[in-house]
């Protein structure tokens, strides 16, 4: 192989590497696109309990059903439902799971599946957590969305990366 021959197959590999590294286009759709999101969010109780070991009352688990409104970049309503542990510390643990249906900014509309990890203090009222869309189960517009929250703390303002 000559060194033209060489540095002309370099340059080609490097291109196409290139390409496939900023975009992630599939065979039957537009390649994604990220995207920061500012938004705010409320959030109503809707429902919840307490059960716990028979075994071992002390240990318990806290249910909970809520709906958020999201207002900004991610506009919509969702429903969530999780559970919480409170943990030594004094802090609950909560895991959820939302659908949420509206419209992103720069993606579209559609809904989501966005998986929640939050730990909750009960006296201050500060949740801290993080939260991520559960890939490629969307529906329309956001049928392959993917990305989530980019800080944790609730009075940190409310951001996101998505990618659709």
């Amino acid at each position: 192989m000559t060194t033209h021959t060489r540095r002309l197959a370099v340059a080609t590999l490097g291109t196409i590497a290139l390409t496939l590294s900023t975009t992630t286009a599939g065979a039957d759709g537009p390649a994604e696109s990220q995207h920061r999101l500012n938004y705010t969010m409320s959030l109503q109780a809707v429902g919840g309990g307490v059960d716990c070991d028979p075994t071992t009352p002390s240990r318990c688990i806290v249910s909970f059903q809520n709906v958020k409104t999201y207002t900004g970049e991610l506009t919509g309503t969702s429903y969530g439902s999780g559970t919480a542990a409170l943990g030594s510390g004094g802090l609950y643990h909560a895991v959820v799971i939302e659908r949420f249906s509206g419209s992103v900014s720069g993606c579209g509309e559609g809904t989501l599946i966005i998986r929640v990890a939050d730990d909750f203090d009960p006296a201050t009222g500060e949740a801290i957590g993080s939260w991520t869309i559960v890939a490629d189960a969307g529906t329309g517009d956001l049928a392959h969305a993917s990305g989530g929250s980019v800080n944790g703390s609730a009075s940190d303002e409310p951001v996101a990366m998505i990618r659709c």
